[in-house]
């Protein structure tokens, strides 16, 4: 049944508000907090350009370059290896590991080969990259894969490619194709598709641009340049600034070496809002990344061999949720207060740009590194310039509203209810009353996946809530930020909905069940999870972790 639009004001929103139910309020405060929130991928000259995607896949998911000195120990020993790893015929097929650190911390690897394509004549070669993750994250293993397969012709230039995330239950594909003009896509997750097409000059990189344009002209110190590249398991385009520092001693796997330093700057626009990624990466004389340090994730990543690369580690000992807390002294009421102001500051980059001002929340500059944020939950502003359009209404491949049992659902919920504001918050109390296993191993499933296993984290309530909301008509997305844990002393990643009501975005929370948000929710960003996918939707929130300084005002 089509919810009709209420005659809702701000002033207005504590009718439907649970919170004011004083049985609702102790409900809450008696909540075990963290059991569902989420905390919150030509020969030798052409073996090593296959990491520009490591920065985007470490998030959790994670990158190459150049140098101006002659091969140390251990870079002999690094050729051997890609040499033996190719078989008889090394320039046919050529190999690079790499081993990913976070924190200090071994959680993963990433096997690359290229080889030429069987019955090509025009030189076309494959690009095949695995990566592997492994961690807890609070208190629970999870594994991710990435594969990526990308044709490219003997210039470099993009023909098609194949990628996908495995994540717990959830296996994401995309694939593409170039046809003339175009690059022509699809996203596939549980059975949905989703087509995708961007406008292709064929000027614009692959997945391996940024690689592929050091190794064709390799830098100098001083030298700066600009790229246009495809952003891995995703459907948008990112920019590479890239900028040769001079030579620098670097701490390496087997030592110390004097290797480039290259600055490298990537962004990309997601929902209106842009990200920008910054990496320093290291490389030898030819062109080859031998390191790469992602500063907000404490994320490096060195050139290897096979044996290291695979060699045993214990993903126990990272446990990427209980890292991810922004620690801050916060009143043990918090959660209860009407509105909060927050202080917050980078030691790196503009809050200003990543934290967006909404509905209930306001963001205001005080310099380049520091902002202050008032949330208060109980305003919603009408912002004429943020409506919803028809990605925020139709099914998606990770928010399946057309899926049988989601259009089930939804009908169940409050089937004669016609205000909006009233129907949208009985969906997030329905969600909230069923999903009952808060399990963090799954880190992302999709709307489907959740409406049939009924279990998972704050990501699962979000898109779950947003697929129901969209099924009865009601436009909806979902919400990054962070939520205060009172538990755990400080901030931790979060996923949390918006349904439109036909005056404003109201924020819903199904791992709550409340009838909206607190003062201890702090948006980021929001997306429709159209094509982009969830990798790129949490983008922004990689300039936020391990660089974000956080205090409460009042």
């Amino acid at each position: 049944m089509r919810a009709t639009t209420p005659n809702h004001s701000p002033g207005r929103s504590n009718e439907v508000n649970p919170m004011q139910d004083e049985q609702c309020r102790h409900r809450f405060a008696n909540r075990t907090w963290g059991r569902r929130m989420m905390w919150p991928w030509r020969r030798r000259r052409r073996q090593s350009f296959r990491r520009a995607m490591l920065g985007w896949l470490v998030l959790g998911l994670s990158a190459c370059l150049l140098s101006c000195q002659p091969p140390s120990e251990g870079e002999s020993d690094l050729a051997a290896a890609v040499a033996t790893d190719a078989g008889s015929d090394a320039a046919q097929e050529l190999h690079e590991w790499v081993v990913i650190y976070m924190q200090g911390n071994r959680v993963g690897h990433v096997h690359t080969v290229e080889r030429p394509v069987a019955g090509s004549d025009a030189g076309d070669r494959e690009v095949h990259a695995e990566m592997v993750m492994k961690m807890k994250r609070f208190d629970q293993m999870v594994e991710t894969k990435v594969d990526i397969k990308s044709r490219e012709d003997a210039d470099g230039k993009l023909q098609s490619f194949e990628t996908t995330m495995r994540a717990g239950p959830l296996a994401l594909t995309s694939t593409g194709v170039v046809e003339g003009d175009e690059l022509q896509m699809e996203l596939n997750a549980q059975g949905q598709t989703v087509k995708e097409t961007l406008a292709w000059t064929g000027e614009e990189g692959g997945f391996f641009e940024r690689e592929r344009s050091l190794h064709r002209k390799p830098m100098k110190p001083g030298e700066e340049r600009t790229l246009k590249m495809l952003a891995p398991l995703s459907t948008t385009l990112s920019e590479v600034h890239l900028k040769a520092v001079g030579l620098e001693e670097t701490e390496l796997l087997t030592g110390k070496r004097k290797l480039l330093r290259i600055d490298a700057v990537t962004t990309a626009e997601q929902a209106g809002q842009v990200t920008k990624v910054q990496e320093t990466l290291y490389c030898d004389r030819d062109g080859f990344l031998v390191k790469s340090v992602l500063p907000t994730l404490q994320q490096v990543t060195y050139r290897t061999t096979r044996e290291v690369a695979l060699g045993d580690f214990d993903p126990a000992e990272f446990d990427f949720g209980q890292a991810s807390i922004v620690k801050v002294t916060a009143p043990a009421d918090l959660l209860e207060r009407a509105r909060v102001r927050y202080r917050v500051s980078f030691e790196s980059g503009d809050p200003n740009e990543v934290f967006r001002s909404s509905g209930h929340q306001v963001v205001t500059a005080i310099d380049e590194r520091t902002a202050r944020i008032r949330v208060e939950p109980a305003i919603l502003v009408d912002d004429d310039e943020d409506r919803p359009d028809e990605d925020d209404r139709a099914a998606n491949a990770l928010i399946q509203s057309d899926d049988a049992r989601i259009v089930a659902m939804a009908a169940k919920i409050a089937p004669q209810e016609t205000d909006a504001t009233k129907l949208a918050v009985a969906i997030e109390k329905y969600v909230y009353e069923n999903i009952d296993e808060k399990n963090f191993s799954q880190v992302f499933s999709t709307a489907a996946d959740v409406a049939e296993s009924l279990e998972g984290d704050c990501t699962e309530h979000a898109v779950l809530l947003a697929a129901l909301a969209r099924a009865r008509e009601l436009p909806a997305r979902v919400a990054i930020g962070l939520i205060y844990a009172p538990q755990l002393g400080g901030f931790g990643y979060h996923m949390w909905s918006e349904v439109w009501t036909g005056e404003h975005w109201l924020p819903l929370d199904g791992t709550l069940g409340r009838g909206g948000i607190t003062a201890g929710h702090i948006k980021i960003t929001h997306a429709n999870l159209k094509g982009a996918g969830p990798l790129a939707a949490m983008m922004p929130v990689v300039n936020v972790m391990g660089n974000l300084r956080l205090e409460v005002v009042e």
